[in-house]
């Protein structure tokens, strides 16, 4: 486990983005599993890792479901869906991180929607927006 993507990309992590993991993947939207918030929790408490030992797939698996026998295929499944949480928390921060992208996608949105009048509410606050950002091209 200790050379997995997963673990590359939970230690890739600032504290404050684990933490912040943390929330999106207890939040029901984002992760249904709870295999999956038993182990962010543990790599969120373990982290960093001192002894190979404690990220070994098979002491993490006990760690996490001490009444259970070790399940490879449990185990395996566990570590992708939460790296499958991984990967959508970090295009929830690129996106919410660029507030004028996350409004043009908006605005898509309620034209698909067909919601006309707040549609147009939405377009005048993004050209606002745009007006008032410091560096524009021609």
């Amino acid at each position: 486990m200790k050379k997995s993507r997963l673990i590359e990309l939970f230690s890739s992590f600032t504290r404050k983005e684990q933490r912040v993991l943390g929330k999106f993947a207890q939040s029901p939207v984002f992760n249904q599993r709870e295999d999956v918030k038993l182990l962010y929790n543990y790599l969120y408490q373990n982290f960093p890792f001192k002894r190979d030992s404690s990220i070994e797939k098979s002491f993490v698996y006990c760690s996490i479901f001490p009444e259970n026998d070790y399940s490879d295929k449990e185990m395996d499944y566990a570590m992708s869906f939460l790296f499958g949480v991984m990967k959508s928390f970090l295009v929830h921060q690129e996106l919410y991180g660029q507030p004028q992208d996350a409004q043009v996608y908006l605005n898509r949105a309620l034209q698909k929607k067909k919601v006309t009048r707040i549609f147009e509410k939405e377009m005048k606050n993004t050209e606002n927006d745009l007006r008032k950002q410091p560096f524009r091209n021609a």
